[in-house]
């Protein structure tokens, strides 16, 4: 199992890196944002030297938005797209915005970045229904399913989606999947969430040496990020060990 870090578009840590020469693992980062120079510069950066790159479309943040030409957004990704893939970015989430314009238009728009990209990862939602995950695990070879608990959907049920993602010959990304149950017990092939930058914030970091008060918000985003780093590290291993004794068995 992959784990993504998502919102790694700050300079600290671009300083950090180049400094240290350390190799990030793998980061999620939304085009939304990095639409922005200054966040793009560091998404530049950072793709640059980290071994995987996932690519949300921001979707989410329209939950919320108004006056959105979502076609124009879509056309806009799709060109950041065939402007800037390298080989390690490894997939681009679609514009999973059902409960805004409907799943058929969806399919619209995952149809302008397809036309770019065969790295289009869709995103099932409940309201698709569970013969339509079926069929993009048959259509796909990466899809990916939301664990936030906004979704509805009881983590130990999670199993059974990664297994049928799997029984397709298909990778299965969870958004937001960083709970512990999760990242011990489901086999998805790679998950990703902020978490690691709460922790930054919350000062939830393992070094216990550290006045955290002491520190810098900036010294804080290196220590949470140093943590991740083994937990990614640590995940990578124990699924490779995990999976070899389930396929052993």
């Amino acid at each position: 199992m992959n784990i993504f870090l998502a919102a790694s578009e700050h300079q600290c840590l671009h300083n950090y890196v180049q400094e240290t020469n350390i190799r990030p693992i793998n980061h999620l980062f939304s085009y939304f944002y990095i639409q922005q120079k200054k966040m793009y510069e560091d998404y530049l950066f950072f793709k640059s030297k980290s071994e995987r790159i996932l690519i949300d479309s921001g979707a989410h943040t329209f939950h919320t938005a108004k006056d959105i030409d979502f076609t124009e957004f879509t056309i806009n990704y799709a060109n950041f797209i065939k402007q800037t893939d390298t080989s390690n970015v490894v997939g681009y989430f679609e514009m999973d915005i059902d409960n805004r314009i409907g799943f058929k238009n969806v399919l619209k728009l995952r149809k302008i970045i397809e036309e770019v990209t065969d790295k289009v990862i869709p995103v099932w939602h409940k309201n698709r229904g569970f013969k339509n995950f079926k069929k993009m695990c048959s259509n796909y070879d990466y899809v990916s399913i939301s664990c936030l608990p906004i979704e509805g959907i009881p983590d130990h049920d999670l199993i059974k989606f990664a297994n049928v993602a799997h029984d397709y010959d298909c990778k299965i990304h969870g958004l937001g999947g960083t709970r512990k149950f999760i990242l011990n017990n489901v086999p998805f092939d790679s998950v990703d969430s902020a978490s690691w930058l709460f922790s930054a914030v919350n000062g939830r970091y393992k070094s216990k040496h550290i006045d955290r008060n002491s520190l810098t918000y900036c010294e804080k985003l290196v220590l949470s990020l140093l943590d991740w780093r083994k937990k990614q590290r640590y995940y990578e291993k124990y699924w490779k060990v995990k999976n070899k004794r389930l396929n052993n068995g």
